[in-house]
């Protein structure tokens, strides 16, 4: 059984993807879309640098850091949870 906090995820990224797919005039799996203009798309890709010398928590408080910096008044959805 999926949790829901998996499930918001989930969802928060396939809305990403399609965003990003309309962006590029590629296929959007719907019957029609209206997809508002977007200027980023941040992705927190849990990949380590195995020589940094920081913790995982610190490299994830880095990383949504760097996503509240480039925030905007419009941004949506930044630090809706945690990394795994």
């Amino acid at each position: 059984m999926v949790d829901r906090q998996r499930l918001a995820s989930l969802s928060v990224l396939v809305v990403a993807i399609i965003v990003f797919l309309a962006h590029i005039g590629s296929f959007v799996p719907a019957d029609a879309a209206t997809v508002g203009l977007t200027d980023r798309i941040f992705c927190a890709t849990g990949s380590r640098l195995m020589t940094a010398e920081q913790s995982t928590f610190m490299i994830d408080l880095h990383q949504i850091g760097m996503m509240l910096r480039y925030a905007e008044k419009k941004t949506d959805k930044h630090s809706c949870n945690t990394l795994n």
